[in-house]
């Protein structure tokens, strides 16, 4: 009975030694998912971080590819106000053109005039009262 009791005694110690070295184990690994757990939820403030800069840089994007539809729309106004600035000129030198050609029409009719007025005079002249 003796060397029974001996063996259960030694093997309830084998199996007290044994859960301990479970239970260690077991709280090592607790440790290691604890650990675990706070680098995902590092993981997941980052996740976050670059979400947010994601966003922030989606929104700056916008705003370039609105001023840059804003500077397209100005450069199209300022080509057709170009364009009627051009025709205005056109219109104005063909007005200058048409100006020049009458004052020479007047300058010779202006001549001829004087011309004529000095032969009248002279024929004139012939007759005396």
């Amino acid at each position: 009975i003796k060397e029974r009791i001996t063996s259960v005694q030694s093997d309830t110690t084998h199996a007290v030694n044994a859960m301990h070295t479970g239970t260690e184990e077991v709280q090592v690994g607790a440790g290691a998912i604890h650990a675990v757990g706070e680098q995902f939820d590092s993981i997941m403030h980052k996740v976050d971080a670059i979400n947010t800069e994601m966003a922030a840089i989606n929104a700056a994007m916008q705003n370039v590819a609105q001023g840059a539809e804003e500077i397209v729309h100005s450069a199209g106004e300022a080509d057709a106000i170009s364009q009627t600035a051009a025709a205005h000129m056109q219109t104005i030198a063909s007005a200058s053109e048409s100006q020049s050609a009458s004052s020479e029409e007047i300058a010779a009719a202006s001549q001829a005039l004087a011309t004529l007025a000095t032969d009248l005079q002279n024929t004139t002249q012939k007759f005396t009262l």
